[in-house]
């Protein structure tokens, strides 16, 4: 089977990655995060296996979603909520900053600032009166 020829050389890596930035720029308005915390206080997040063996302090203080004990280790999740309900991730510290940050979940490094989901929970702060001027 032969292989369609490229109309033109494949662009370097260098130019990939601008042209990557400049659409996600365009598809995300801050370029980085603004440190609000809106996103740990709105979203729940569950982490795995993975996210745990990396940070071991999730174990402490994230809530295990084990099936009630149903579960077969494999199947085990936690959920980053602080107290159940509260909606608040007990890592966020006070001056909306991540005591794991180094070692956060892959969900929350994977987070976009500025997407439609960072927009609508910084709408939820705006509204609580949590965000001001950002």
């Amino acid at each position: 089977m032969d292989t369609p020829q490229r109309s033109r050389p494949l662009p370097t890596p260098e130019r990939q990655v601008r042209t990557a930035q400049r659409i996600a720029g365009r598809q995300h308005p801050w370029s980085e995060c603004q440190r609000c915390g809106a996103c740990c206080r709105h979203l729940i997040v569950e982490v795995g296996h993975e996210d745990v063996a990396r940070e071991p302090r999730i174990a402490e203080r994230g809530i295990l979603l084990d099936g009630h004990g149903k579960l077969k280790a494999e199947e085990w999740c936690w959920s980053l909520t602080g107290v159940l309900g509260s909606r608040v991730c007990p890592f966020l510290t006070c001056d909306n900053l991540c005591e794991i940050y180094a070692t956060r979940p892959l969900c929350c490094a994977a987070f976009m600032p500025g997407s439609d989901l960072c927009r609508k929970v910084r709408k939820m702060d705006k509204q609580e009166g949590r965000i001001r001027n950002k």
